[in-house]
């Protein structure tokens, strides 16, 4: 009889940075007082994964959505509005702080189904003049795992 091999705990890699990424990464990783390099990308890592696993489910999400945007730009309050009024029914909720005279950032609410809250996020994604798009999305599954 064959005997199973364990998985192991550790799996070591190399991984290669650009030399300004790595440096900004050591500055970081000393300031917050982590412990080694390791450590910061494995939750580097676990935090990528977390925040992508959604788009590959089925069911329903939920969670915020931040906006930094270029107030300067022409038309992109009436943009932002109208894909608020055409995702009407996936935001709860939406509010709007002015950075300084030229940023703002909008927080939005959302709920629906994957397909409709990536289609959001992709017509947000098109507009000149959005910095930044933070999503924070979880699945909420469609029956209670009881």
């Amino acid at each position: 009889m064959r005997k199973r091999r364990k998985k192991p705990k550790m799996i070591k890699t190399g991984i290669a940075f650009p030399y300004n990424v790595l440096m900004e990464l050591d500055e970081v990783i000393r300031k917050l007082g982590v412990p080694n390099r390791s450590k910061a990308v494995v939750e580097a890592t676990m935090r990528y994964i977390a925040d992508n696993v959604w788009v590959y489910e089925d069911g329903i999400v939920v969670g915020a959505l931040s906006i930094i945007y270029d107030d300067s730009k022409k038309n992109i309050q009436s943009k932002l509005l109208e894909i608020k009024n055409m995702y009407s029914h996936n935001i709860n909720a939406a509010i709007n702080l002015s950075i300084d005279d030229d940023k703002s950032i909008d927080v939005w609410i959302v709920k629906g189904p994957v397909k409709i809250i990536k289609r959001l996020i992709e017509s947000i994604e098109r507009i000149k003049g959005v910095y930044t798009l933070r999503s924070m999305i979880i699945h909420k599954p469609l029956t209670n795992p009881e």
